[in-house]
């Protein structure tokens, strides 16, 4: 009985989280990713609840991500709201200690997080003459660096390579026509998730 209430409301919150992606981007509502959007984030918080030690703690980080998923697919937008103003509590739940990381590797994660993707884009200019990325995917990466550490980065920014790739590569055979933008957020929250989800195989399997 308890596994169909949680399902049923973290269905509900997913669900929420539609609207608060909505209002923090000023836009009216429009579910663009229904039933896939609250479908996904009901299985991730459902894994979440059933995996994690700091549940509380990766329900916020969840959320944030889960409303990045829907403004970039959406609108190619990353509010500030949901990323760059939320590294604070990153940091003030590791120092806590409700999250499986030390503050100070918390707040280095972050700031490298952030400078990483800052600097290719910068190389990137140099070369090209044009951004390769958004302002929001370096904020992404600050949040992402706060929640889940050095490792955390590192495996984000893997998996959403990887998977970026790979479904840009499946839209341009099967569109047949070349992409100008693609919303890097979304992918970078996958990776994030199934990081924070798969966080002791993976440790385990890398030592």
């Amino acid at each position: 009985m308890i596994y169909f209430l949680y399902l049923f409301s973290f269905f509900i919150w997913s669900s929420i989280l539609n609207y608060i992606a909505h209002f923090i981007i000023s836009q009216n509502y429009k579910n663009y990713l229904f039933p896939y959007f609250e479908s996904f984030m009901t299985f991730c918080f459902m894994a979440l609840w059933y995996k994690s030690s700091y549940f509380s703690s990766h329900f916020i980080l969840f959320s944030a991500l889960g409303i990045t998923i829907q403004t970039d697919f959406s609108y190619m937008l990353i509010s500030r709201f949901v990323s760059l103003y939320a590294v604070p509590s990153g940091i003030l739940l590791s120092y806590m200690h409700y999250l499986p990381i030390h503050w100070i590797e918390s707040i280095v994660a972050s700031v490298i997080g952030y400078s990483f993707f800052y600097i290719i884009n910068k190389i990137f200019y140099v070369i090209k003459k044009q951004d390769g990325m958004g302002q929001g995917d370096f904020d992404l990466m600050a949040l992402i660096g706060a929640y889940t550490g050095l490792l955390g980065i590192w495996f984000t920014v893997l998996i959403g390579s990887l998977l970026g790739t790979t479904v840009s590569i499946l839209y341009i055979i099967y569109k047949k026509s070349r992409i100008t933008h693609v919303p890097f957020g979304p992918y970078l929250s996958i990776g994030a998730i199934t990081f924070v989800l798969c966080r002791s195989f993976i440790i385990h399997y890398m030592l």
